[in-house]
């Protein structure tokens, strides 16, 4: 909602940008599904997913993270480590 907000053509690069990736995300309609029902936005019957109801609400607690970022985050984490020592080139 907020990227459709972007003007110009940065916000249109943004947008397909934003698109092309969540269409490669093969979870990321399942999670949608998953976050409709939980907020009980839209339940119909087109929202099969293959979980129980308890699954469903454990699902409320996840974070949604992408591992690339978190081994990007993980990388940092060293350099910025207050005990490092010094730097190697």
């Amino acid at each position: 909602e907020k990227v459709e907000g972007i003007p110009g053509s940065k916000g249109d690069l943004i947008r397909s940008k934003l698109v092309e990736v969540l269409s490669k995300n093969k979870g990321w309609e399942t999670i949608c599904q998953i976050s409709d029902i939980i907020s009980g936005t839209e339940v119909t019957s087109e929202h099969r997913v293959p979980f129980t109801t308890n699954e469903i609400t454990s699902f409320s607690k996840a974070p949604i993270t992408s591992v690339d970022v978190e081994r990007s985050f993980s990388r940092y984490k060293s350099i910025l480590r207050p005990d490092r020592r010094h730097f190697t080139f």
